[in-house]
């Protein structure tokens, strides 16, 4: 998986919670393939305008639907 490393980014880490700047980033993953592209082929056009914290709890909702059981993970 190739990382997207700005000054913009960083200046962002600065500016907002660790919790807000990784729901932004969900937003972008949501958004699609050709979003998430063009992100990555230019970090500077990164915005927090579309957050989206559901994305990380979609892999334990379907753990759940599937199995009929609760998924314990420690996140940290």
């Amino acid at each position: 998986m190739k990382f997207i490393k700005s000054s913009r980014i960083e200046e962002a880490i600065r500016y907002f919670s660790r919790d807000i700047f990784l729901f932004a980033r969900c937003g972008i993953v949501i958004q699609g393939k050709e979003i998430y592209q063009s992100v990555l082929n230019n970090p500077n056009s990164f915005t927090n305008e579309c957050t989206c914290e559901e994305l990380l709890t979609i892999s334990s909702e379907a753990y759940f639907l599937k199995v009929g059981k609760e998924l314990n993970i420690a996140l940290e």
